[in-house]
């Protein structure tokens, strides 16, 4: 309800910090590294944690905040709180999924862009104490979470498409839910009121220890309005963490993170990145609210997410759509706590663990801690070689027992072959002990490629090339570009796209003619399609083309050998300058590469 005016309003007194950081300084500006990094221990060690979407709008099964205006005319949107009554939530029941899980901590969104609080604020009517349900549930929810040592976080939309006095207003969600008193316009400064109002409530009474942002990219947000509210926060609780949406202009891939504390990539994994913080949030299903019949993605899927945002350095936040009655469908809480029973096992190799040292990928990836690493491989049907990383091995061991064949050589390369009868189908995990513990990630990229890891191929010659295409995206964001032939470990996991094509193609010029060995071409990693027929010509001059091979199916990586061996030595490889590498796919599509390494030596 609202029982006094906006413009009087007095902010509650700021609470004591969440967390024990020591002594932290006056703004979040003079925040040192050591300061920060005391802040975010418990989030940095945590890993893992349970996104909820809910409120009034699991009534239609559509998606929180989207569907109203559009799937739902926004007055029928906004009225079914007026009806809404989740007799079934228990509070208790949500926080024991989240601990049964695994998970350390749970994100719940208590107002989503439609502006409905899923609490009974006192600068709101349009919040719970507007439904039949006469419980005060984040109060419940947030006692039962930390009964369970599951830390209590909140999700809060800076957009509102409700309130009157955000604007410019989205129409085409449907616009405000009640209009102004006559003669007054819109006024973010009086918006901004409302919603600070309602932040100092959320951490006065319910003690949130996170606030997870979202909204920002509208246009009443600014880069201003985000340093003033970190400002704000702070003064209230310097313990808080928040994400980089409380800023403008986001970054899902290492770029400003302004007044935030860590990058937020939605509904994909972020890339390996040890010198940021992320995380992933990610849906169990397909739609962040309830949804019926919605498939939940299979307990390989979700693992594996896990352990690659883990392998990259980063967290996952993992987002299940309770039902409009409370309860959680059967089918996702099974699968969360199938991921718990895994995370019994061998949740020592995720959590306060750093990802690396080598660079995550389709391969698996790898964790560490002290002298500890943990060795994630998703399909290790053959040998795995892996580049030097400053260390000394002294032993290695399958997690569950098994005889393991490994050596690591002078120059620190380690090579493993795990045997069909000890592989998981969807984890095998290999620790390795080493002489002292570990401290720098010194070992770029992945696992050694066959190209790679033979000298007889050639040296790898494409790393100071060039190339064009056929077209490039709009979307494609040109800075990146390089990384196409000269991947690194901040290379996100999508780097290049050309348009919509029948035909879609890159040339690479090396710069001077080479004796080919071969060629290393992998795309966006899940992605086939957008490698179907797949081919590769090559020419001396950039106008005479030559084929020299084309893909036989649709695969996310490709490695061409362009020699043959006689016994040990390698017969010459074709000579060429200028490579172009193509598809045909069956229908007009976008051309998806994240990088392609060709290996050689300079023809005589």
């Amino acid at each position: 309800m609202i029982p006094l005016l906006l413009s009087a309003l007095l902010l509650p007194t700021p609470a004591a910090a969440q967390v024990d950081t020591g002594q932290l300084p006056a703004s979040w500006r003079d925040e040192t590294s050591a300061q920060r990094d005391a802040r975010m221990a418990w989030w940095n060690a945590a890993r893992f944690g349970m996104f909820v979407h809910w409120g009034p709008v699991a009534l239609t099964g559509h998606e929180i905040g989207w569907s109203r205006g559009t799937q739902t005319p926004a007055a029928e949107y906004d009225a079914l709180a007026a009806r809404w009554n989740p007799a079934a939530f228990d509070a208790d029941a949500w926080a024991q999924l989240a601990a049964d899980a695994g998970m350390k901590y749970l994100v719940i969104t208590t107002k989503h862009h439609d502006g409905f609080s899923l609490w009974d604020s006192a600068v709101s009517e349009h919040d719970l104490a507007a439904t039949p349900f006469d419980r005060d549930l984040l109060a419940e929810l947030a006692a039962a979470c930390e009964a369970r040592g599951v830390r209590f976080c909140t999700y809060y939309s800076l957009a509102d498409w409700y309130h009157p006095d955000y604007a410019p207003q989205n129409m085409k969600q449907g616009g405000s839910g009640y209009a102004l008193a006559d003669g007054r316009e819109p006024d973010m400064d009086r918006y901004l009121i409302f919603l600070k109002a309602q932040l100092a409530e959320l951490v006065e009474r319910y003690g949130t220890a996170l606030f997870w942002f979202d909204g920002e990219w509208e246009a009443p947000w600014s880069i201003e309005r985000g340093e003033d509210l970190r400002d704000f926060l702070w003064r209230l609780d310097p313990a808080l963490i928040v994400n980089n949406r409380i800023g403008k202009g986001r970054s899902m891939d290492g770029g400003p993170l302004g007044p935030g504390d860590y990058d937020t990539p939605e509904q994909r994994i972020g890339a390996f990145r040890t010198e940021q913080r992320w995380e992933t949030c990610m849906t169990i299903a397909r739609q962040w609210a309830w949804k019926p019949d919605d498939p939940v993605k299979s307990l390989r899927e979700c693992l594996r997410g896990l352990i690659r945002c883990a392998a990259g350095d980063g967290n996952f936040l993992f987002n299940i759509g309770p039902m409009a009655d409370g309860a959680v469908e059967p089918e996702q809480a099974a699968r969360l706590r199938e991921m718990g029973a895994w995370l019994k096992e061998n949740g020592d190799t995720i959590y306060g663990t750093r990802g690396g040292p080598w660079q995550c990928g389709e391969w698996g990836g790898a964790t560490w801690r002290g002298d500890r690493v943990w060795l994630h491989l998703f399909d290790p049907s053959g040998p795995v070689l892996l580049p030097a990383f400053g260390q000394r091995i002294v032993s290695a061991e399958l997690r569950g027992g098994g005889a393991l064949e490994w050596n690591q050589d002078e120059s620190g390369r380690v090579r493993l072959v795990v045997p069909e009868s000890a592989r998981s189908p969807i984890d095998t995990i290999v620790e390795l002990r080493l002489e002292a513990p570990f401290h720098e990630f010194a070992a770029p990229g992945g696992p050694l490629s066959a190209l790679e890891a033979d000298p007889r191929f050639g040296q790898w010659i494409s790393r100071e090339a060039s190339f064009f295409a056929s077209s490039t995206s709009q979307w494609d964001p040109r800075d990146r570009h390089p990384l196409l032939l000269d991947p690194s470990p901040s290379n996100p996991e999508f780097v290049f796209h050309t348009d919509i094509e029948e035909s879609p193609w890159i040339v690479i010029d090396l710069g001077a003619e080479f004796r080919l060995g071969g060629v290393a071409i992998d795309g966006r990693p899940g992605w086939p399609q957008r490698m179907e027929g797949l081919k590769v010509a090559l020419s001396i001059d950039g106008v005479r083309w030559e084929p020299a091979w084309t893909a036989d199916e649709a695969r996310d990586r490709w490695e061409l050998p362009l020699i043959g061996f006689e016994q040990t030595a390698a017969t010459h490889g074709p000579t060429a300058r200028y490579l172009r590498i193509g598809t045909a796919p069956a229908e007009p599509a976008p051309f998806h590469l994240r990088f392609v390494r060709v290996y050689g030596v300079l023809a005589e």
